[in-house]
């Protein structure tokens, strides 16, 4: 008899960097889950792109940041 191994995909890193960021909690004041936890907000882009993006991205740069989401298919309303 002969099992195939299934094949999964990696998740890419941009989703699991983004995941890691809303779920910290010292980021809330910046970017946070809504009520639902289906979909999260940058409350000020300005402080969020200097403060944040760098800790976790390459760049401080909202304008990729907003490019990688969409390309993605995660919908922005930054």
């Amino acid at each position: 008899m002969h099992y195939q191994e299934a094949s999964f995909s990696t998740v890419p890193a941009f989703l699991t960097k983004l995941w890691s960021l809303v779920e910290d909690l010292s980021t809330n004041d910046l970017i946070y889950w809504d009520i639902s936890g289906k979909s999260f907000h940058v409350s000020d882009q300005t402080r969020f792109a200097k403060e944040i993006l760098p800790l976790y991205f390459k760049h401080n740069n909202i304008a990729s940041f907003i490019r990688q989401l969409n390309m993605c298919k995660l919908l922005s309303k930054l």
